[in-house]
């Protein structure tokens, strides 16, 4: 794995002093939870790989912000569209594709989750 520029060239990661903030039984859980959300929940059917994956949509007050970040052990992604200026709202716009980004957040991540799986994997969670 390795960072790269817009121009291909490699840049450093950032130094870390990662230590753990959860314990492991509770890390479980919130996979588990974080899991529910891609079968049954606000991103239900975005996995359709192999591997475990757990997201997490959101939306502000008025719908004016929409989001889904999804991740496997080995790769994440996120999708956002919101207004940088303005007031319109996600659930009601429909873009050139013909559907509201609330709607769209799923089919688009499932597409590109798909591809990175398939590139980089993924291991099961140590979820219950």
């Amino acid at each position: 794995d390795r960072i790269v520029d817009r121009d291909g060239h490699d840049v450093a990661p950032p130094k870390s002093s990662c230590r753990e903030s959860v314990s492991p039984e509770e890390a479980r859980t919130m996979a588990s939870a974080l899991q529910a959300v891609t079968r049954w929940g606000t991103a239900a059917g975005l996995n359709h790989t192999t591997s475990d994956m757990l997201a997490k949509t959101g939306t502000t007050d008025g719908n004016e912000q929409i989001w889904l970040v999804a991740a496997t052990t080995a790769v994440a992604g996120a999708y956002w569209v919101g207004n940088i200026s303005g007031h319109a709202n996600m659930r009601h716009i429909r873009p050139t594709h013909g559907t509201p980004p609330a709607s769209a957040r799923v089919s688009v991540m499932r597409a590109m989750m798909s591809f990175a799986v398939g590139k980089y994997g993924g291991k099961r969670f140590d979820a219950r």
